[in-house]
């Protein structure tokens, strides 16, 4: 590989710019607002296990997308299908019982450390 020294920052292989679009679907993992093409018409029931931590699992009504949101009615925030909501209870009780072992698991080493440092001084 020959490096360009008139210009220092020249790249070895041909960099495409992405457009505005294609830049924000590459980088933004938050979901966008659904076009109505996207949304079902049809309204649907989902177990939320989001909140799990500090509530109760929820059913909810709402809208399932083709982009794997689930759009709750009366809400503008989405749920992702698989990690907030499931359609079963059995499938949102089981990722309820994985987050909170997994909360008391970080909650021990976190008390753990604490009692460490009790005893250190």
């Amino acid at each position: 590989m020959t490096l360009n020294m008139d210009n220092p920052v020249s790249s070895p292989r041909s960099v495409r710019p992405l457009s505005r679009g294609t830049w924000r679907d590459a980088t933004v993992k938050t979901p966008t607002r659904a076009s109505q093409s996207e949304i079902s018409d049809k309204p649907v029931h989902m177990w939320v296990s989001k909140t799990a931590l500090t509530r109760r699992i929820t059913r909810i009504r709402g809208y399932p997308r083709t982009d794997g949101w689930f759009t709750p009615e009366g809400s503008s925030q989405a749920l992702r299908i698989g990690r907030d909501c499931f359609p079963s209870r059995q499938d949102a009780a089981a990722d309820a019982d994985h987050r909170r072992a997994q909360k008391i698991e970080r909650l021990r080493i976190q008390l753990a450390k604490l009692e460490e440092l009790l005893h250190a001084d």
